[in-house]
């Protein structure tokens, strides 16, 4: 529970809190481009729903093979978002 709570602070507030005040004391944030953003952000919630599907077959165990399968394919994703 604590990864869970940790990676939702810091999206919610490392991500959010900047953005929040430069939209209040700026104006609106518009240099962030909305283009390459739709496809990683998919396959990110596939490999979401696969992973919470494999922790229900598996009666929340993963394993070694498990672990190094999605860190073989975080390292893969990375490699295609940083090739856009």
């Amino acid at each position: 529970s604590n990864a869970l709570g940790s990676n939702t602070f810091n999206i919610l507030v490392a991500l959010g809190l900047p953005w929040l005040l430069e939209c209040l004391f700026v104006g609106p944030y518009e240099d962030l481009p909305a283009e390459h953003v739709v496809a990683p952000i998919v396959v990110l919630l596939v490999v979401l729903l696969a992973f919470l599907v494999l922790l229900g077959f598996t009666n929340f165990t993963l394993n070694r093979i498990h672990a190094s399968a999605f860190v073989l394919l975080y390292v893969l994703f990375l490699y295609w978002v940083l090739t856009l």
